[in-house]
């Protein structure tokens, strides 16, 4: 009579290469949905906002102010309801121009804004040399996540043109 001898073998298997290659497409997908959110917060602008408002779309509209230049002094009044922190001077000069805020320009611009019905008038002759139009736009400040920001307020829509020669 024969004996069967059964041999116990530890036998290694490896994973199949069907399972290895799911898992490595899984975890490929997953490490770029990370850094998509990742990268997609540093790159999608904040929102700036002032009373809860943005910036940007709603409050420059309710902006009202004058400007007036006689040589050499600019006057601008707010008669609206929102503060103006700053203003853009856009100085256009034969085809030209170069832009400066009145903060940075040393004109006694108030440090803190010009706040509701503030007149503010400033002697900008020197900085405007031989410039043929000035135009003036709105710098309001509001908060984002990030602490007060400055938004210069669109030109094109808010901007005040005005004949210096």
């Amino acid at each position: 009579m024969k004996k069967m001898v059964t041999k116990n073998k530890l036998v290694n298997k490896g994973m199949s290469p069907v399972v290895a290659t799911i898992l490595l497409i899984v975890l490929v997908v997953i490490l770029a949905a990370i850094i998509f959110l990742w990268l997609r917060r540093a790159f999608v602008p904040e929102i700036i906002e002032k009373d809860g408002k943005d910036i940007a779309t709603i409050v420059c509209s309710e902006v009202e102010f004058r400007a007036v230049y006689n040589n050499p002094y600019l006057e601008i009044s707010n008669d609206g309801n929102v503060p103006i922190q700053n203003m853009k001077i856009k100085i256009v000069e034969s085809g030209s121009h170069t832009e400066s805020d009145l903060l940075t320009m040393g004109v006694g611009w108030p440090e803190l804004g010009l706040g509701k019905s503030r007149v503010f008038r400033g002697n900008i002759g020197g900085d405007i040399g031989g410039a043929e139009e000035i135009i003036v736009t709105p710098i309001l400040r509001g908060t984002s996540n990030s602490g007060y920001q400055d938004k210069v307020c669109d030109e094109g829509q808010y901007g005040n043109p005005l004949n210096v020669a």
